[in-house]
């Protein structure tokens, strides 16, 4: 299960979403026109999907102009999953970081839609339309619900191996990700320096919870299970710019604590990983890479099922790159 931002190449499955709904629904279909919602994605504002091994399963869009929710749609087949609820969470952070103006949205009346929205916190300040129960949000409730959310909201867990729990970096990450990041030796083949102040962590850990919005995926917190300590990160990224003539590809990786090295953690995040991708995401191949130097790093891409490339220049430093398809670790599977 995958949540990302609406592209417009998702506009053919978003209205057939929208054309599947049992409320709410269209008298006339051509109604909601394709044109109509790459507006509202591109220009008017911003939208998001669930999509499930390709499929996408539902939507949310917000229009910033008139300060609405323009649809929030689930397919039928795939609901009381907690799909809305977290459109619903996406689609109010990012309406709310824009602006601070009320945001309203209209559904009829007895629904589940608006079980839904009375649940999530919205006021009832009229009617809209045809006989809608017109809703409001206010910048003030939002965040109170935020706040709340935040004190009682448990994290996403991705994957779970027998050591290992793999779940959504949290702002709380934030000592031992600086412990992490602050030590030269764990630099050292990094091609970068330590941080300095616990605000670049703040920074890194922000970026890395925009990329859940942004691309669905991004990296995750390693918790060892036996002492519920943060030993590092780990998971796949997908990489937006050119390296080793690829673009737009998914990489795993893991950087730990050095006094977590040499317990097998990075491998053991790795195969979960690849496991998540290649069954989750059902991608078609993973990518790896490493300082040549790097042989610790190596070896645990080597054990989870990465093969080695070639050696190419990145960023002024000789890396190896590693890669594994889904038909290779399917054959690894089975052997």
């Amino acid at each position: 299960m995958i949540f990302r931002e609406a592209q417009i190449n998702d506009i053919k499955q978003i209205q057939i979403v929208r054309n599947s709904v049992k409320e709410n629904t269209l008298s006339n279909p051509d109604l909601v026109t394709d044109d109509d919602c790459i507006e509202f994605i591109t220009i008017r504002g911003k939208g998001w999907v669930c999509e499930i091994n390709n499929e996408i399963v539902g939507f949310s869009i917000a229009d910033l102009k008139d300060h609405n929710v323009w649809a929030l749609f689930i397919k039928p087949t795939f609901e009381q999953q907690g799909i809305g609820k977290q459109l619903h969470k996406l689609l109010l952070d990012w309406y709310f970081e824009q602006t601070t103006n009320n945001l309203w949205l209209g559904t009829s009346p007895k629904t589940r839609a608006e079980a839904f929205y009375r649940k999530a916190g919205w006021k009832e300040i009229g009617t809209h339309g045809k006989g809608e129960i017109k809703f409001e949000m206010t910048y003030k409730h939002w965040l109170k619900i935020s706040s709340t959310q935040l004190l009682t909201s448990q994290p996403k867990i991705f994957a779970q191996t027998e050591r290992l729990i793999l779940r959504e970096i949290l702002a709380t990450d934030e000592d031992a990700f600086f412990e992490m990041d602050a030590d030269p030796e764990v630099h050292k083949y990094l091609g970068n320096n330590p941080v300095k102040t616990k605000d670049e962590i703040k920074a890194a850990i922000k970026f890395i919870r925009q990329q859940y919005i942004d691309n669905g995926i991004g990296r995750w917190a390693l918790v060892e299970k036996s002492s519920g300590e943060f030993v590092g990160w780990g998971g796949m990224k997908l990489i937006k710019e050119t390296t080793n003539n690829h673009i737009d590809f998914f990489d795993v990786g893991y950087r730990l604590l050095k006094k977590h090295w040499n317990k097998g953690y990075a491998t053991e995040s790795a195969k979960a990983s690849l496991k998540y991708g290649f069954k989750q995401m059902n991608l078609d191949a993973i990518y790896g890479m490493t300082h040549i130097d790097n042989t610790a790093s190596r070896k645990a891409l080597e054990k989870a099922g990465l093969q080695f490339v070639e050696t190419f220049d990145h960023s002024n430093m000789l890396c190896n790159w590693f890669k594994i398809t889904k038909e290779q670790w399917l054959a690894n599977k089975s052997s």
